[in-house]
């Protein structure tokens, strides 16, 4: 089939009723049109699956599941879904609320780390979109700068966007390599994404989410991600098995935040996105009572801070430690035989 997508021009009417205005972005699997929705004359932003991949099944399968979330979550911090459906041809769309911006992404490329307070803010905003996810199952798998729209909205203010729930599951078809440098939109990046999620993308839960806004919230504070290496099995052993760089650019409450975003361990982690928004809110305002101390939980949770899992270099110690003191009492038995 040829890719009809490859064939769009600006004036050109697409299902009847969106009128192309011309090219947001482009992916290896997915195109998205500015567009205007001839009936409402309202912009949109149209994100359309190639037709070259209708034949790959995962593909059609991440599309539709993006499509299925996107109808169902609702939040101030996620872009509005207006309508979904198929072209002729059977090339799915959804049409989505145009936004104007950019992603943190850029600008973090254009203007450099951010202010504390102002990474912290951007990170509730998303962390609140995620956790409106997480109340109804979906976990997004590929959180990271370019994955947050810093849009303008009216008044000249900003909010952060969440973008592309429902649409990381790892590419079954390149390899290890490519991950690290293809813009493919399809699977999440080495770089933000949890140790159990390099081990198995199937096999996560919604901590995986926490771990990705710990990476993310790090690069906006120091302008780099946490683990960084030029291949994919050198970034692997880091991020599973390497501490990070002390953030040293943050305060101590927020390195704290982070460090337990980081953990190895899923169950080290903050349990809930809920916890990990009260815990930021608590770095911008010390004063907020903790759950445990105002006699309740925060959003509907009880949040315990679980003993941090040993580190492997200091577990490597400690066995060497105790093997020595095996053998010299060994040693002290035999001589007084």
């Amino acid at each position: 089939m040829t890719d009809a997508l490859q064939q769009t021009s600006p004036g050109q009417v697409l299902g009847g009723k969106y009128r192309v205005d011309g090219v947001l972005s482009e992916g290896c699997t997915t195109r998205v049109l500015a567009a205007t929705d001839l009936e409402s004359q309202r912009p949109v932003a149209m994100k359309l699956l190639r037709s070259s991949e209708l034949a790959h099944s995962d593909s059609v399968e991440r599309f539709r599941r993006e499509a299925h979330a996107a109808g169902r979550l609702q939040s101030p911090h996620l872009a509005a879904t207006f309508d979904v459906g198929e072209l002729d041809g059977g090339c799915p769309y959804i049409a989505m609320e145009r936004l104007s911006g950019m992603t943190l992404a850029d600008k973090l490329r254009r203007d450099g780390p951010a202010p504390e307070r102002i990474a912290i803010e951007h990170v509730l905003q998303a962390a609140r979109a995620v956790a409106a996810a997480h109340a109804l199952g979906i976990v997004h798998r590929d959180l990271k700068p370019k994955k947050l729209f810093l849009a303008v909205v009216p008044g000249g203010g900003e909010t952060v966007k969440v973008l592309d729930f429902g649409f990381s599951a790892p590419a079954v078809d390149r390899s290890p390599d490519e991950m690290l440098t293809a813009q493919d939109e399809t699977f999440g990046s080495p770089h933000h994404i949890s140790p159990e999620q390099l081990r198995s993308a199937r096999n996560v839960d919604h901590r995986t989410d926490i771990w990705s806004l710990g990476v993310v919230l790090y690069e906006l504070v120091a302008g780099r991600p946490p683990f960084d290496a030029s291949s994919l099995a050198h970034l692997s052993m880091q991020v599973m098995g390497e501490d990070p760089p002390p953030l040293t650019a943050a305060s101590p409450a927020l390195q704290r935040v982070v460090q337990r975003c980081l953990e190895k361990q899923p169950d080290a982690r903050y349990s809930t996105v809920a916890a990990l928004i009260a815990a930021l809110e608590r770095v911008l305002d010390p004063t907020r009572a903790s759950p445990a101390a105002a006699g309740g939980s925060a959003a509907g949770f009880s949040e315990s801070v679980p003993t941090p899992p040993m580190s492997g270099r200091n577990a490597v110690w400690i066995i060497a430690g105790i093997v020595v003191v095996l053998v010299l009492a060994v040693g002290a038995w035999l001589m007084l035989r």
